[in-house]
C-alpha cells in the first residue's frame, strides 16, 4: 500500500549523521521551526511506512541494504531530503555519484522555484557536497556546474537534494571563529578592527567583501544578508512543498507569542548612571508601548530607580565590564552579576553583555554566563557602521552548543542595529526592520540612555521603533523571549489517524498559555475538546494554515481534533 494512503500526516522522520561534529546543529536548526518530527535511526529504515517524509541531516555513508531500502520507499510514494551529503543515495537524488566537498559556496538560483527563500539575492554557505546533475531537476546551482538544489520524481515519490550543510554553516556562522587577536577588517575603512579591542566582530566568518551591501549610496555598506535563515527556510520550503504534493497536513509551532510576525528588543548599555536619562528615555518608549533591558555594570542605578524600571515594565540586566582578555573570568562575572542583581532586587537577572561588545575565545562566555545564573546573552552583534546587520547570519535566537553537541543553558539573541543615527543609518535601520520582518525574527536594537539627550540619534531611535510598531512587530524583553523559547522548545506533538479524521496530542511538562499551533491544509477544521479553535488561515512560505491558540495543560496529552478536506478533492 503507498504511503499516502496510510496517513494524512506528513510525518517527518530526520536522521542526524552519527559522526558529523556538526550534525547537531540540525537539531538545533529544526528546533527553532517548530516542526513536528520525529528523530530516527537507522534501524529505522525499514520500517518507514507510517512516514511521509524522510530527512537525512550531515555527513554520512549508508549501507547497500539501507539504501534499497529507502529507494523502495520513495518509489511507493514517500519523500526524500538530503542535505549537506547524498548519503549514498545519488542514483535516487538524479547526482553523478562522483562528488567532492563544499568549502565557502554560494548557491545561485536557476530559474523560478518555490523553493528559494523570498527576496535572497545570494546564499553563502559553509560545506556540503557538489555533484553534478544525472536526470534531475536543477533549481539552484554552485560554480554553475554543479547541482546546488535538486529535484527528481522517483515512481510515486520524490527526492531532494539540499547540497549546502546546513549544521556545518550554522557551526562557522552562528559562533563565528574564536577571538584571540583583531581581525584584519575590511579596506574600506568602514570599520576600524586592528584596534588591540577584541570584540565580537573580530570573530565573524562572513566576509568584509562579499558578504556586505548597501542601501544608498552614501551609506556604510552592512552584513545584509542572514544566510542561516536563509538555509533554514530553504529547508522548510522543501518540507512544505513535499507536504503539498503528497496532500499530506503538516504541524509546527509559531515563533512568536499571539502570532506575532517578528519581535523587536531594545537595550540600552548604562554607563553614566543619570537618572534623568532614564525618565526621558521611558517617556520615548512608552509611545509606542515598549518596554526595554537596561545593561549596567557596578554600581549601576539606585535601588528605587531600578524598581521604577520595573514597574515601567522594564527588566535590569549587567553589562559585563572586562578591560581585556586577562579579566575575561567566571569570578569577576560572578561577582558583578550578583552586584547588580541585589541592587536590582533581581533574584533572577536574566539578560547579560560584555561591555563595549568585547568577546573571547569561541564559547566562552557561555560557560560563564551559564555558571552565574544568567539564561540570555545579548552579545553578538556590531558595533560599528561597517559591522551593522546579520553579521552572525541570524535574526533568530539560538542556543549555542558545545563541541561535543550538548546545548548551553544560555539563550544568544544577536544585535542587528547598534547606536541608530550614528552606527546605524536611517535607511539602513529601515531595510534590516524589512528584512526581519521577511524572516519572522527578532530585531535587536542596542543603544544608550544618553541617545535621548542627541537630536540625531533620538529622532533616528524614534523611526526605527515606529517602523516596528507599524509593521505590527511584537516588542518583548529577555526574559519573555526565553521563557516563551524554553516552553515552546519542551513541546512535543504526536500526530494520530483516528478513522479519516487526524489529532494531534500535544504534550508539555509545563503549563503553557496560549500556544500558537500552525496545522497546515488538507485540514479544514481545528478542535480542542470538541470546540472549534483555528483563528482563521494563515499563509506562510507558500503554504496554507490554519492557526491554533490554546492552553496547554502540564504533564497531560492535549487533544486537537483535526478534520481533513475529501483527499480526492483536495487532490483535484
Amino acid at each position: 500500500m503507498a504511503v499516502h494512503e496510510r496517513s494524512r500526516w506528513a510525518r517527518i522522520g530526520v536522521l542526524i549523521a552519527p559522526e558529523d561534529r556538526h550534525g547537531f546543529q540540525y537539531v538545533e536548526a529544526l528546533e527553532r521551526t517548530g516542526l513536528a518530527y520525529e528523530t530516527l535511526d537507522e534501524r529505522a529504515f525499514h520500517g518507514l511506512e507510517s512516514h511521509g517524509i524522510l530527512i537525512l541531516c550531515g555527513d554520512h555513508s549508508l549501507k547497500p541494504i539501507q539504501v534499497d531500502a529507502i529507494a523502495r520507499w520513495v518509489e511507493e510514494g514517500g519523500i526524500l531530503i538530503c542535505s549537506g551529503t547524498t548519503w549514498g543515495m545519488e542514483q535516487v537524488l538524479g547526482l553523478d555519484p562522483a562528488g567532492r566537498t563544499a568549502g565557502v559556496e554560494t548557491l545561485a538560483r536557476a530559474g523560478q522555484s518555490d523553493l528559494w527563500p523570498e527576496e535572497a539575492e545570494q546564499i553563502r554557505f559553509m560545506g556540503g557536497a557538489l555533484h553534478r546533475g544525472q536526470g534531475c531537476e536543477v533549481l539552484a546551482t554552485v560554480r554553475e556546474e554543479f547541482v546546488g538544489i535538486g529535484r527528481r520524481r522517483v515512481g510515486s515519490g520524490r527526492a531532494y537534494w539540499l547540497a549546502p550543510h546546513l549544521g556545518r554553516t550554522m557551526s562557522m556562522v552562528l559562533l563565528g571563529r574564536s577571538v584571540e587577536g583583531d581581525s584584519v577588517g575590511p579596506g574600506d575603512e568602514s570599520a576600524l578592527t586592528l584596534d588591540d579591542d577584541l570584540r565580537a566582530e573580530d570573530g565573524t566568518n562572513l566576509s568584509f567583501e562579499h558578504d556586505r551591501g548597501r542601501v544608498g549610496s552614501h551609506d556604510p555598506p552592512y552584513f545584509r544578508h542572514p544566510y542561516v535563515d536563509y538555509l533554514r527556510d530553504l529547508l522548510l520550503r522543501t518540507v512544505f512543498e513535499a507536504a503539498r504534493v503528497t496532500n499530506r497536513a503538516l504541524a509546527m509551532l509559531w515563533y512568536w507569542p499571539r502570532f506575532a510576525p517578528a519581535t523587536a528588543m531594545v537595550t540600552f548599555e548604562c554607563t553614566q548612571y543619570e537618572p534623568d536619562h532614564v525618565y526621558a528615555m521611558d517617556r520615548v518608549l512608552q509611545m509606542m508601548p515598549c518596554r526595554a533591558t537596561w545593561l549596567s555594570g557596578p554600581p549601576g542605578y539606585g535601588n528605587d530607580l531600578y524598581r521604577w524600571m520595573k514597574n515601567r515594565g522594564h527588566e535590569p540586566g549587567l553589562l559585563f565590564v572586562t578591560e581585556d582578555a586577562n579579566g575575561w573570568h567566571e569570578g569577576k562575572l560572578k561577582i558583578q552579576y550578583q552586584v547588580i542583581g541585589r541592587s536590582s532586587s533581581s533574584s533572577e537577572m536574566v539578560a547579560i553583555r560584555p561591555m563595549n561588545g568585547r568577546w573571547h575565545r569561541l564559547t566562552e562566555f557561555y560557560g560563564m554566563a551559564e555558571e552565574a545564573g544568567a539564561r540570555v546573552s545579548l552579545s553578538k552583534g556590531g558595533r560599528q557602521a561597517g559591522t551593522s546587520g546579520f553579521l552572525f547570519g541570524t535574526c533568530h535566537p539560538f542556543y549555542p552548543r558545545r563541541p561535543n553537541g550538548s546545548t548551553f543553558r544560555v539563550l544568544e539573541i544577536p544585535y542587528q542595529i547598534c547606536r541608530p543615527g550614528r552606527e546605524t543609518q536611517d535607511e539602513t535601520a529601515a531595510a534590516l526592520v524589512q528584512e526581519t520582518l521577511m524572516r519572522h525574527g527578532c530585531l535587536q536594537i542596542a543603544s544608550t540612555p544618553e541617545a535621548v539627550s542627541d537630536p540625531v540619534a533620538s529622532s533616528s531611535l524614534r523611526k526605527v521603533l515606529t517602523q516596528c510598531k507599524m509593521n505590527r512587530m511584537e516588542f518583548v524583553t529577555p526574559s519573555e523571549l526565553a521563557e516563551y523559547e524554553r516552553l515552546r522548545r519542551s513541546v512535543r506533538m504526536a500526530q494520530i489517524d483516528k478513522h479519516g479524521r487526524g489529532q494531534l496530542r500535544v504534550s508539555s511538562p509545563t503549563a503553557f498559555a496560549k500556544a500558537c499551533i500552525l496545522v497546515s491544509e488538507p485540514a479544514t477544521e481545528v478542535a480542542k475538546y470538541g470546540v472549534p479553535s483555528h483563528l482563521g488561515v494563515r499563509e506562510y512560505l507558500g503554504t496554507r494554515f490554519l492557526s491554533v491558540q490554546v492552553d496547554l495543560d502540564a504533564k497531560s496529552p492535549n487533544e486537537i481534533d483535526v478534520t481533513f478536506a475529501d483527499s480526492e478533492a483536495a487532490a483535484a
